[in-house]
């Protein structure tokens, strides 16, 4: 559990870095706009910072069948654990 929390808060710092970054190129681009288009490009970019870790979360708490990383993690903490018993 600590690691899907680890995992999300470090995806969230590009996947937050991003968001910011399409929001400024969107709010110079709509410079010249109404300021209540502005707001709702605020709004969403808002509502996405909220939604991507919850979607980060749910993605890594669900392991892919083909995905080499939870294998291999699963494989490393099943040898950690042989370890363990031998000691």
């Amino acid at each position: 559990m600590t690691e899907i929390v680890a995992l999300t808060l470090l995806h969230f710092l590009w996947q937050g870095a991003l968001i910011h970054a399409l929001l400024v190129l969107l709010l110079r681009i709509a410079r010249h706009s109404d300021s209540s288009v502005r707001y709702a490009m605020g709004v969403v970019a808002l509502a996405l910072m909220g939604l991507s870790p919850i979607i980060t979360a749910t993605k890594l708490a669900r392991p892919s069948v083909g995905c080499s990383c939870v294998v291999t993690h699963s494989r490393s903490r099943r040898r950690r654990q042989r370890l363990r018993q031998r000691r």
